[in-house]
Formats: C-alpha cells, structure tokens, sequence
C-alpha cells in the first residue's frame, strides 16, 4: 500500500482548527422584565431565567453559573445550568459591577466606591481612595484589576490604589479585555466602542451604535455590544458592524457560556495557573476522534484501492 507519509501533518493542519472551533450561546440580562434570555449562534432567542428584578449587569463562573447584581434591591442573584434562580447576598449598597478573576473570587463593586470580593470560603469588602462611583470592572491578561468610575479608568494594585490608566472618554461604561490586553469601552453618550491598547492609546473601532451598554467579546474576537434601543450588535475585528438580536428589554448584561480565562493570574500571585486537563482533554478529544475517522477512512481507502 502506498500510504502517503505526510496525510498526518495535512489532517492536524486542516482539520484540527475546524474541529477545535466552537460556537457560543450568548446570554443577556434584561432590566425592563426581569430575565436572564439565551441566544444561540443563529439568533434563536428563548428565556433562561425570570425573576431577577432591578437586573444591572452580568457574570459567570466556571462552573457555568451565572451572577447578577440587584441595582434596585441590594441583592446579588445567582442561576445554576438548570435556570434555576437563587439570592446569594443582600444588604448591598447599588451593586452594579462585578466580574471573576482567574481564581474564581467575584469582584462586586458598590456604591461609594467599595468593592467586595467574594472567595470560596470568606467575604471582603476593600474600599478605594478617591473612588466614589464603580460603574465597572474588568481584569486584564495579567490578572490586574481596572476600575471605570466617573470617566476614568483606573488600574489598582493589591492595596486598592488606584493609578489613572485613560481619562477623557465620555460617559464610559462597561469593560472587556481582550487577550492581547486591548480594552474595549462603551461610550454611552457618543453611540461609540472604543479601544484602549496597553500604551492607554484610544480608538474608535464602532460609532454607530446607539447608547451602548453592555460588551463581550466572543471566542472568535467578534464583540457583542447591547444598546438602548434593546438590539445588539456584533462588531468584527475589523469594525464590520451587524445586528444579531432584537426584541431585548433594556439589555444590561452580556456574556457567553464558556468559561472565563484560566491562564491569567490575580495580581497578588506571580503564578500563572495551567487550564485544568479536564478542559484540556474536553476540547481536545472530539479534534482527536475525528482525526482518527478520517485516518482510518484513508487507510481502508487505500486498502481497497491496492487490493
């Protein structure tokens, strides 16, 4: 049998990227009726989960459970992968910002510029200097905390000061970093993205969406980006801007069902943290049946091809 030495290397070159591809679900919370809706890569919208009222932003874990702050109640509002909704804190003072770091801790901003972080075991509550207003928070690549708060974004050290990264934006609201640690920011008042690059250099990638509100990026670098007028918008890598959903009720919060990066580390640990072998083998597996498919077709192909 002449069996071409080189198939292997065409299979892992052509094939494996296809079948590591993925699509994600993209969910949404809605402010005006109280739910938490999912979005599929067609468009399909249908309801995830009801009754998280005063609904002012949106997270998840790696375990796939999602998390919104209360802005009228003083809650914090958590939903398992049945849809199943449970309250997880009260007593809050205008929660309305909050995202996960590397270690799985939450990071919840409050009114008077207080942050809570939520660990597996213990809550602590860590107030900034000069920080009256946490409107919302993102960690870049590295694991450092920005802070966004009366039109400056913030950088904070372990100790919660606060060193201006980029002023000047209008009315910015929320954050995502992508993993190049380009920061994405809405700018509610100008309908505009922009891009803040690690330097603090700002540029406009879309300015036509109006009232923007909430952003995410997806696992291709395409950001999503909710607006006022209850749509919400995909904006290519190149600025290519698109509706991909209609028919929201005020569209507070975005984020997809997939977990949170696992390779940055928090400020405070040098350490970089592996991505645990159960995800690795989960995405890898499927990549690695269909290449044996694929081999053992060839083989049996050029089987009978020689016989």
């Amino acid at each position: 049998m002449n069996f071409p030495k080189n198939i292997l290397f065409y299979v892992l070159t052509l094939v494996l990227p296809l079948s590591l591809a993925r699509a994600d679900t993209l969910f949404v919370a809605n402010r005006a009726n109280g739910t938490v809706c999912a979005i599929d890569p067609t468009g399909a919208i249908t309801t995830y989960a009801s009754g998280v009222s005063g609904a002012n932003g949106l997270a998840r874990d790696a375990e796939g459970n999602l998390y919104v702050p209360d802005l009228d109640g003083g809650r914090l509002y958590r939903i398992d992968k049945t849809g199943s909704v449970t309250v997880d804190a009260t007593g809050l003072n205008l929660p309305q910002a909050l995202a996960f770091n590397a270690h799985g801790d939450l990071y919840l901003g409050n009114d008077g510029g207080m942050l809570m972080i939520m660990t597996h075991s213990s809550i602590h509550i860590l107030t900034l200097a000069g920080i009256t207003n946490i409107h919302s928070v993102a960690f870049n690549s590295k694991g450092n905390l920005f802070v966004n708060s009366d039109s400056v974004i913030s950088k904070l050290n372990p100790t919660g000061a606060a060193t201006p990264f980029v002023t000047g934006l209008t009315l910015p609201g929320a954050m995502v970093f992508d993993e190049h640690d380009n920061l994405f920011v809405t700018e509610r008042s100008s309908s505009a993205v922009v891009k803040v690059d690690p330097s603090g250099s700002v540029h406009v990638i879309a300015g036509s969406i109006p009232a923007p509100i909430a952003l995410v990026l997806d696992s291709q670098g395409n950001l999503f980006v909710s607006s006022a007028n209850n749509n919400i918008y995909k904006v290519t890598p190149s600025g290519v801007v698109s509706t991909f959903a209609v028919g929201m009720a005020n569209p507070v919060g975005l984020v997809f069902d997939r977990p949170p990066r696992t390779a940055q580390a928090a400020a405070t640990d040098p350490t970089m943290t592996a991505p645990p072998i159960g995800i690795v083998l989960a995405l890898c597996a499927p990549a690695a049946l269909l290449i044996i498919a694929v081999l053992i077709w060839l083989v049996v192909r050029n089987v009978t091809h020689y016989e």
